[in-house]
């Protein structure tokens, strides 16, 4: 089926609800069903795998993942754009295989020990507490939302080899959904109101960025008057992202 931006942007919509496994929603008159999901109260991160529902069959040929972006009543969101300047990506991700496993839809608790990639401030935060109360005990950690996306988006594309698969988000959801379209070369993803992920790139990943790989992949879609797009206007230029106004 053809995918249009109306669709894309209900899709980073829906993505800030609390949408439930196996489900089916109806996106603009079209049935779409949540074949995967991850919702890690830890830290955030809220991303639902749509299907769309053909003849009563879902089809999986083409696959939505949506992003949720940024809650501004989420401690863990307002962290995690802290965090965004400074994340850098990795080419060996150390992730307890916890947070790899699609299985575990719902997450509650933290799997991460000292040794894994982990979130700053729930780093900070666990090992103060520990001192605080003097607990030896060994300390588990969250990773940041930008590595658990990391992870969760691989699982998909390794369950799903043959599909196509579509990353789409808004704000924060927007920068996930660039940066794991540009890691796992993912198909065609649109973005709204994006914030910059070039800085996120070393390496072969950056040289691909300047040398316009992803200029035909990705679309960020804004308006004159957003900040977040506005004070990443260069950088988007200097990334070979492409960026349209509504």
């Amino acid at each position: 089926m053809k995918y249009t931006d109306k669709i894309y942007h209900k899709v980073s919509d829906f993505s800030y609800s609390k949408l439930k496994k196996d489900n089916t929603y109806k996106i603009l008159g079209q049935d779409y069903k949540v074949i995967e999901k991850r919702d890690d109260t830890q830290n955030g991160l809220r991303a639902y795998v749509f299907a769309p529902v053909i003849k009563g069959k879902v089809d999986t040929s083409q696959l939505l993942i949506g992003y949720a972006g940024t809650d501004p009543f989420s401690l863990n969101d307002i962290r995690t754009d802290l965090q965004l300047p400074i994340h850098h990506n990795t080419n060996n991700l150390k992730i307890n295989n916890h947070y790899k496993n699609l299985k575990n839809s719902t997450i509650h608790k933290k799997y991460n020990t000292i040794k894994d990639k982990n979130d700053l401030f729930s780093f900070s935060s666990v090992l103060y507490t520990k001192a605080l109360i003097g607990d030896r005990t060994p300390a588990k950690f969250a990773p940041s939302q930008m590595d658990e996306s990391d992870a969760f988006t691989e699982s998909v594309k390794k369950k799903y080899p043959d599909s196509e698969i579509h990353p789409i988000g808004h704000s924060l959801g927007a920068f996930l959904a660039q940066y794991n379209l540009i890691k796992h070369n993912l198909d065609n993803g649109t973005t709204f109101a994006a914030p910059n992920v070039y800085h996120s790139f070393t390496g072969d990943f950056k040289k691909e960025i300047d040398n316009g790989v992803y200029d035909s992949k990705i679309r960020n879609i804004g308006h004159f008057d957003d900040p977040i797009v506005n004070s990443g206007l260069k950088m988007s230029f200097f990334s070979g992202l492409r960026l349209s106004y509504i």
